[in-house]
């Protein structure tokens, strides 16, 4: 499981890449993109009709190759599809198969020449010659002179905010800015499409440093709950939605995740929000709230508002040099 919705970009860090997947919707109803699209950057607070930071032409993923060996519903191992060339393929990427009918389809492993096995079973037969196997992604690597400006860093407050932002100066406190908006025209099937996404600019990204290990730490049967479809993941889908879950429960709170520089915090409070997640797989599953979940939920909420909330204990960077602010700007919320 990936995001490509929106992503943090690290500042005077050149050949970043912004990726963009079109609609799942989209693909199934008309097929595989047809050309690379075309992509222009915006300041958060920049109208369209301003001059755009900059555009391009972006890459499509090269993937585009055949079935060569009957594969799908009807075969004995369904999650396997044969193709003609592995070529640029790459687990954990996302492919459309085409034949009768149309699928997304996730890489698990490649077998250089041979196969793909997949992280699902195949819903459909795909015969040999006729099915197709192709790419998705639209991606770009982000402008070098404007990653290396410190004034692209989207911070409210920074003493070096500029047009950068929208030509907008406020001072509130060195909170996040809004984020760069990116317009996508692509073509999928026949039709011409527009769809965007954002990215931030920053000194450092929040990023959890979990393993499995540290999972088993507060769980230790886990590894016999995880469902079949899954297995050998090792709730790995679960970690990935719980970080974006907690990056928008830090926002409510009025705090950016990037900001957050205390690593035990975040990793704690991940962990929590990635357990509560398990929970929920397994109640959707088995139509059963676990009995530990409520548990873990209250302490997931209890710990965010300890370090987030009134009590403001984490540790932030709330500006744009990196440096920790050792009196962050509190959040007082009154209905």
């Amino acid at each position: 499981m990936r995001r490509y919705n929106h992503t943090s970009l690290i500042y005077n860090r050149t050949g970043q890449i912004v990726s963009f997947y079109p609609p799942d919707a989209e693909v199934i109803g008309e097929g595989a993109p047809t050309a690379a699209a075309t992509y222009s950057v915006w300041g958060g607070t920049q109208s369209n009709d301003d001059a755009a930071k900059f555009t391009g032409a972006a890459s499509l993923d090269a993937v585009n190759t055949t079935v060569d060996v009957a594969s799908g519903y009807s075969e004995a191992n369904r999650a396997r599809i044969y193709v003609a060339a592995t070529t640029d393929m790459v687990a954990g990427e996302r492919y459309i198969v085409a034949g009768a009918n149309r699928e997304i389809v996730q890489a698990r492993a490649i077998s250089a020449g041979d196969h793909v096995t997949l992280a699902n079973d195949l819903s459909y037969d795909y015969p040999i010659t006729s099915s197709t196997v192709k790419g998705l992604r639209h991606y770009f690597t982000v402008d070098a002179t404007f990653i290396a400006l410190v004034s692209s860093i989207n911070v409210w407050g920074a003493d070096t905010v500029s047009a950068t932002l929208g030509g907008v100066v406020t001072g509130s406190g060195g909170t996040q800015a809004p984020p760069y908006r990116v317009r996508w025209v692509y073509t999928t099937g026949s039709t011409v499409r527009e769809s965007w996404t954002t990215f931030d600019v920053v000194r450092k990204p929040s990023k959890a440093n979990l393993s499995y290990i540290d999972l088993l730490s507060v769980v230790p049967d886990v590894a016999y709950l995880e469902p079949l479809t899954q297995v050998g993941m090792h709730w790995a889908p679960q970690l990935v939605r719980a970080e974006m879950d907690v990056g928008l429960d830090l926002r409510a709170a009025g705090v950016d995740p990037d900001q957050v520089t205390d690593p035990d915090f975040y990793d704690r409070l991940c962990l929590w929000r990635w357990v509560v997640n398990i929970g929920q797989s397994l109640w959707l599953s088995n139509n059963e709230k676990p009995d530990w979940y409520d548990a873990f939920h209250t302490d997931y909420t209890q710990l965010r508002e300890r370090y987030v909330g009134a009590g403001n204990k984490a540790w932030r960077a709330t500006g744009s040099t990196g440096a920790i602010n050792v009196a962050p700007p509190g959040n007082l919320w009154l209905r």
